[in-house]
Parts: structure tokens; C-alpha cells; sequence
């Protein structure tokens, strides 16, 4: 990455203030730019955890209760964690999965639901619930529980519950690609060569749940 940047809001009592943006090239300071579009990764992890959090109110799932009583398809290789597994297992990392990131890095083919069904062929390190280990695919598979639970793709979940409440309209969970960045170059990098969609057919990320944010971007922070 030739380029790094910073983009900071502080939003208090429905206020924006404080914006400020900057970015370095080559250890050089130039002048940053609060549209451009961040891509925040794994913090829409939390994005997950709040729609699955949002179901359970709903009485569409159990954070306790077996994924399996929500999604009888989810299987893992081993027989009784198949069984037992719960949603707060799931986003907790406590699954007995070890990464195996391969099955998802920079693939661009695969949906959320072929992700899903290959974890039964995954080998497991631990038992459920002996340890932390941090899981991407368990994420996956919660989003695609979203998914199955609501019949709607887990973008549409994020923009009707979270985004739209919280006037968030111009995040995305596209890759932004320089062409449309008004100063600095894409920071999704790695992912500007990713051409495939989503199961709701809007996405260039197919598999993992990113979202792009705007430092400028005004949201209600009492929505929360």
C-alpha cells in the first residue's frame, strides 16, 4: 500500500463536529479528504452480532438454542458439535475451527451458502467451547443464519436495521475503487480484483461481510 489514511468524526447529540482528515504517502503528509470511503473490515462483526442480537428480541432465534434448529442444513465435521452448537458460539470463536481463512480469502465464486456448506469437511483443532479461536467462517455462517432467518441477504439486513435508522446512506459494502475516490487510492486494495456478487447479487465481496464508511457520514449516535 502506497498511500495510508485517516478520516475521524465525533458525532455527539445527533452533532457532527470535528472532522478531520489526513493522509501520508512515503512518509509524506498530504491533505486527506472526508468523502473518501474507508473499508472497515472486521468491526462489521459487531454488525453481525447486533442482527443476530436484533432476531433473538424478535423470537426468531435463541442465542442458546442449536443453529441447527434454525438452519437444519448447518453441519460441521464433527457429529455432536453439529448438534450442539449454538449462535453464541458462533460469534463467540469458540466453535473447535481453527482460521482455515483459504476457504474464503480473495475467493470470488463461492456464496455465503456454498461457505456454509463446506464446513462440514473442515477439520476442527478443539472441542466446542475448549478455546478461543478466531474464526472468519463462523461469521459467515452467521450471516448466511441471518439470511436464512429472514429471507432477506445479510447487505439488506445491515442497511434496514442498522444503516437506514441511523441516516447512514452513503455506507456501502462495495469495493470502492480509486476511480471513485475523489483524493486518495482504494484502501480495499487486496480486493479490487474480487468481481464476483453476493447472494443478493449487489456485492463485489461475495463471501465476507465489509463495509465501506465515510468520516463525513452523519449518523444519530443515540440510535445505538
Amino acid at each position: 500500500m502506497e498511500r495510508a489514511g485517516v478520516a475521524i468524526t465525533i458525532v455527539r447529540s445527533n452533532r457532527s463536529f470535528s472532522k478531520r482528515a489526513t493522509a501520508s504517502r512515503c512518509g509524506e503528509e498530504t491533505s486527506g479528504h472526508l468523502e473518501h470511503a474507508f473499508a472497515i473490515g472486521s468491526t462489521t462483526k459487531a454488525f453481525t452480532t447486533f442482527l443476530i442480537g436484533t432476531l433473538v428480541d424478535e423470537g426468531k432465534l435463541g442465542w442458546d438454542k442449536p443453529v441447527r434448529e434454525f438452519l437444519p442444513e448447518f453441519r460441521l465435521s464433527d457429529p455432536r458439535t453439529t448438534e450442539l452448537i449454538t449462535p453464541r458460539d458462533l460469534l463467540t470463536h469458540r466453535s473447535g475451527l481453527p482460521r482455515h481463512d483459504l476457504v474464503w480469502y480473495n475467493n470470488t465464486t463461492s456464496t455465503r451458502k456454498d461457505i456454509v456448506q463446506r464446513l462440514a469437511h473442515l477439520e476442527a483443532t478443539e472441542t466446542l467451547r475448549a478455546k478461543f479461536q478466531y474464526n472468519n467462517l463462523m461469521y459467515i455462517a452467521a450471516g448466511y443464519l441471518v439470511e436464512h432467518v429472514t429471507g432477506k441477504s445479510w447487505e439488506e439486513n445491515v442497511r434496514e436495521r442498522i444503516l437506514r435508522p441511523l441516516d447512514m446512506t452513503t455506507a456501502t459494502s462495495r469495493c470502492v475503487t480509486p476511480r471513485r475516490q475523489p483524493t486518495l487510492p482504494c484502501l480495499t486494495k487486496r480486493k479490487r480484483s474480487t468481481r464476483g456478487k453476493s447472494p443478493s447479487g449487489t456485492s463485489n465481496w461475495p463471501v465476507r461481510q465489509d463495509r465501506s464508511i465515510r468520516a463525513s457520514q452523519k449518523c444519530r449516535a443515540g440510535s445505538w
